[in-house]
């Protein structure tokens, strides 16, 4: 999820402005610029709402982020390889206890 701030976190007509973006993006999806025909991102359809989903990241997409300058995480990367793969992410790794100070 997104923590969405400044105009985008303005509300119109109940909806904010960036959930009127993704909705644009879902419902263009197969214009010719649109991310997802682009093959920059994945349109997942809703299981049981028809004609309503969700838009993934894919790799393609992260590469043109990491080419422009953007900074993704290692794990953030691993997760979007791994739903691309059609695999579970490997768990986050485990913070060892501190041993006590002697």
């Amino acid at each position: 999820m997104f923590n969405v701030t400044g105009k985008d976190a303005e509300v119109v007509d109940g909806q904010t402005r960036f959930s009127q973006k993704v909705r644009n993006l879902v419902s263009n999806r197969t214009k010719g610029n649109n991310i997802v025909h682009l093959g920059l991102a994945d349109y997942i359809p809703h299981p049981e709402k028809q004609n309503q989903g969700s838009l993934a990241m894919n790799v393609a997409g992260l590469s043109l982020l990491e080419n422009i300058g953007f900074k993704v995480t290692d794990r953030k990367r691993d997760e979007i390889r791994a739903a691309e793969a059609g695999r579970e992410p490997a768990p986050p790794p485990q913070k060892r206890p501190r041993k006590p100070k002697a």
